[in-house]
């Protein structure tokens, strides 16, 4: 079965993740249930911030990391990269130099599905081992290029 993407950015369900993040950075359940009661609230009043993806996450690692001074965080984004490994790695490369030298590190890949499949395009069973294959690749390039000694966690959004 093939599912259609739009041309306009994908539904963002803010509260899979507000939890997600939750879980990733393993913040205090309160927080997470406070920001889970902004994000309601201004979905409910329509809030225009709401609508860059990049700008929410950006957002919602900095709540959940706040008064963690020993978690390195990165944004990937890849939206507009080509589907190469050429052209991911630099990507990819400048998130793990950014969480460097950390011993907690979170790099929050953002991006991905619509590089492989474009807006207007059908996702298929092809495009999904095309992102499947992509998804491996930033995972043995980030153990490659991560210290033993750091605990990394790739979160594909």
């Amino acid at each position: 079965m093939s599912e259609r993407q739009t041309d306009s950015e994908p539904e963002i369900n803010l509260q899979a993740l507000n939890q997600l993040l939750h879980l990733a950075t393993e913040s205090d359940a309160e927080l997470a249930r406070q920001v889970q009661s902004a994000v309601d609230f201004a979905q409910r009043n329509n809030d225009s911030d709401l609508t860059e993806l990049n700008k929410v996450v950006e957002k919602l690692l900095s709540l959940h990391l706040a008064g963690s001074r020993h978690t390195g965080v990165a944004h990937c984004d890849l939206k507009g990269c080509d589907n190469d490994p050429i052209f991911l790695r630099p990507a990819i490369m400048q998130a793990l130099r950014t969480v460097g030298g950390c011993r907690e590190a979170i790099i929050l890949i953002t991006g991905l599905r619509r590089t492989v499949c474009p807006p207007g395009r059908y996702f298929t069973s092809k495009r999904q081992q095309t992102y499947n294959h992509s998804q491996d690749y930033i995972e043995q390039l980030a153990a490659q290029y991560t210290s033993r000694k750091t605990r990394l966690r790739l979160v594909f959004v």
